[in-house]
């Protein structure tokens, strides 16, 4: 799998780009989502909240404020994201089940196991299946520009 820069400055994953169904990009650290996307406060954590439509804009428990550090969601045309600078998004996706995945995954996230978190929560609320996953880990920092 490989990452692919876009005119607008955005990269994608040319696995996710495969599934005709997902929209998906990593942006920068300059760049902040469109309106309209779900974001936590985000922690640090292992906490995977599930996103919901729910009138313009927030889902039920989704929204400033609300802390975690992963979104799950199945709905189509609902926008999750997280925003990272040093550390790692991973967007999962399940083609079978078109369910998906946002996850900021500092290294207190990671120690924590969020991806696993993550994954445990698409089974539980969607009946994802980890072997159907497809997953694709963003830019971050690395020990060329770390200090």
């Amino acid at each position: 799998m490989s990452i692919t820069a876009s005119p607008q400055g955005d990269y994608r994953s040319t696995l996710l780009s495969e599934l005709s169904w997902l929209a998906h990009c990593f942006g920068t650290a300059a760049s902040s989502p469109a309106p309209g996307y779900q974001l936590l406060q985000q922690v640090h954590s292992a906490r995977v909240l599930e996103a919901r439509q729910c009138g313009p804009g927030v889902g039920p428990g989704v929204g400033p404020g609300v802390e975690g550090d992963a979104l799950i969601t199945d709905e189509c045309g609902l926008f999750i994201a997280v925003k990272t600078a040093d550390c790692v998004p991973l967007l999962l996706a399940d083609p079978v089940r078109r369910a998906v995945a946002a996850v900021h995954a500092g290294w207190r996230g990671t120690v924590a196991g969020i991806a696993a978190a993550a994954v445990a929560r698409m089974a539980a609320s969607f009946g994802s299946r980890s072997e159907d996953l497809v997953a694709a880990i963003g830019p971050s920092i690395g020990p060329c520009c770390f200090e």
